[in-house]
């Protein structure tokens, strides 16, 4: 694998990798779940929390105040990755953040909206790979009050693509400060051919570790993902590699030249002359072909 690329890498254990919950082609979809405990820091007025859940969107949960929110104690720890909720145009604005805790007393930001006009269901995603046991939908802002009828919550069912983490130092910019810096991982699956690897791949290109410095990390948590081998399962590890050990590639932050070969063909047309004045000239025409040969991925 090529450090300049940095999309896939490989990782090969001592002992056959016998289970693994791969990754679907095209990523896990979301899944739309009401579990849990839930809670509110207060109710105007007897409207109830468990009126978010009920499937049915004529009772609602009311609150007039800002700061007010919404805990769910989920059944395990579990990857948001949006909400779907049902509001009318009555009392439905609001602004919000959805909190993530792992133990219900220090919560994290995950992701700031606010509500827009009409009536019916609206979705909103985010991009999170921290799983939690605990959200908190905090309400910023409201206007006088606010009702809620219906409250769903999404996630994705991750599972190696969060317990596998690969990290590495970049610079914050050209010569600037190294930082360490995270690199998602899109899929997780066995290396062809090989029963003791795996193959990582990252996501999108601005999350490779392309200009990375120095070594990279890998680390597994055995609590969040289910590699198993034929002694049991793989126990959490920490390990590190060089890039620069890997095939090298076309560095794009080096000057270097690309040379590209063309077979060309050329078709003289056949004139027959005959010269009648001195100052007299011809003019010959040739029509050409070339087909490029595919280089593949050039300084991706």
């Amino acid at each position: 694998m090529s450090k300049s690329i940095g999309q896939k890498i490989g990782i090969r254990f001592t002992e056959d990798i016998v289970n693994l919950t791969e990754t679907p082609v095209g990523g896990h979809q979301d899944i739309e779940t009401q579990e849990g405990t839930w809670t509110a820091s207060g109710t105007y007025s007897g409207y109830s929390v468990e009126s978010l859940k009920d499937g049915d969107v004529s009772t609602m949960w009311q609150t007039r105040s800002t700061g007010s929110y919404i805990q769910i104690e989920l059944d395990s720890p579990k990857v948001l990755t949006g909400l779907k909720y049902y509001r009318t145009t009555s009392y439905y604005s609001m602004g919000y953040t959805m909190k993530g805790s792992q133990d219900g007393i220090v919560f994290e930001d995950v992701y700031k909206g606010s509500t827009p006009y009409g009536s019916g269901y609206v979705t909103t995603t985010f991009d999170t790979r921290t799983p939690y046991k605990y959200y908190r939908l905090v309400i910023d802002s409201l206007s006088n009050r606010l009702y809620l009828y219906e409250l769903i919550l999404l996630y994705k069912p991750y599972k190696n693509e969060i317990a596998l983490g690969v990290s590495g130092l970049e610079h914050q910019y050209v010569n600037g400060p190294l930082h360490n810096r995270k690199y998602g991982i899109e899929r997780v699956e066995k290396y062809p051919g090989d029963s003791k690897a795996l193959l990582l791949t990252l996501e999108v290109y601005e999350n490779r570790f392309n200009n990375v410095e120095g070594n990279l990390t890998i680390t597994y948590d055995a609590s969040l993902g289910d590699l198993m081998g034929r002694g049991g399962g793989v126990e959490s590890f920490e390990v590190f590699f060089s890039p620069t050990d890997l095939l090298p590639k076309p560095n794009p932050h080096k000057a270097e030249n690309l040379t590209a070969q063309a077979t060309g063909s050329i078709t003289l047309i056949e004139v027959f002359y005959t010269q009648t004045y001195n100052l007299e000239n011809i003019t010959l025409q040739a029509e050409a072909s070339i087909d490029f040969i595919d280089v593949s991925i050039i300084n991706p």
